[in-house]
């Protein structure tokens, strides 16, 4: 298994920059105690836990990407990228917030994008993201109450290795005989073109997104009750709340989404709730 010293970032020189302030509603906390309550009450509780901009900032991965990118074809400029540049999936956006020139970007986005995918989707990099505050500890109560912990992941079961090194690093709850961790069982599909194929390949990402976390809620939902689900896209958030929460179905519990970045902007469905964060007042 790969190992990663608690204090990574800290060695590194690093600071993280939070989406929030550290305030906490107490609507946030009336809901992340009611799913603890539920943990207690539910037979055979589940929480089905989304990791990327849900329990983890990655923005500090897509920073090293970059930096590492601008040593390797000395283009400095690349290498005043700071978490804060990081605005959803816009890579040519990041790139300009940077300095970037449009005529470079013109030239060589797909070139960037390449060796985005390559290092991006990797155990070594993997490892730069952070946890966002009170997370594991939440996450660590719901088991401690009984509650079996399934995250759901759009990564390729190639980062596998690298997730639960960072899981381990910063004191989740770890894959066990009540916690899971599903992976996408097949390569990520590219998601950029220097064409006008780009659309189509984004769709068919989206599709093949849709597809794989359709067959992982259905099976979340053969170990137990999901009492709880928390995932940063609204359309993730959506699906949850239709599959697992709706009381017109039978379904109890609350789907959650995180305030983070969003790639795929679209309304909730009533019923579901935004939270900031992990912290309890």
């Amino acid at each position: 298994m790969l190992r990663c010293p608690r204090n990574f970032f800290t060695a590194l020189g690093m600071s993280t920059v939070p989406y929030h302030s550290d305030a906490v509603s107490a609507r946030q906390t009336e809901i992340l105690r009611r799913i603890v309550t539920l943990a207690h009450e539910v037979a055979a509780p589940v929480i089905v836990m989304d990791i990327d901009d849900t329990i983890y900032d990655v923005r500090m991965r897509e920073v090293q990407v970059g930096r590492a990118f601008a040593k390797e074809y000395d283009m400095p400029v690349i290498a005043t990228m700071r978490p804060e540049y990081v605005r959803g999936w816009d890579k040519r956006q990041l790139l300009a917030a940077c300095g970037v020139a449009p005529e470079w970007l013109d030239a060589h986005f797909e070139t960037y994008m390449q060796f985005w995918k390559s290092h991006f989707f990797s155990n070594e990099f993997v490892q730069y993201d952070t946890p966002f505050p009170y997370a594991a500890a939440y996450l660590q109560q719901l088991h401690a109450a009984g509650a079996f912990i399934v995250y759901i992941t759009g990564r390729d079961d190639g980062m596998r290795a690298g997730t639960i090194a960072a899981l381990t690093r910063d004191g989740f709850p770890l894959p066990d005989d009540r916690t899971l961790l599903i992976c996408k069982d097949t390569s990520n599909t590219a998601i950029w073109s220097a064409d006008n194929a780009e659309h189509d390949r984004i769709a068919a990402t989206r599709q093949a997104d849709a597809e794989f976390k359709s067959r992982a809620r259905a099976h979340a939902q053969q170990l137990g009750s999901v009492i709880a689900s928390f995932d940063n896209e609204p359309v993730n958030v959506n699906d949850n709340f239709k599959t697992f929460h709706d009381p017109a179905r039978g379904g109890i519990g609350f789907a959650v989404q995180l305030n983070t970045q969003v790639a795929h902007a679209e309304p909730l469905v009533a019923g579901a709730v935004v939270i900031d964060g992990f912290r309890m007042g």
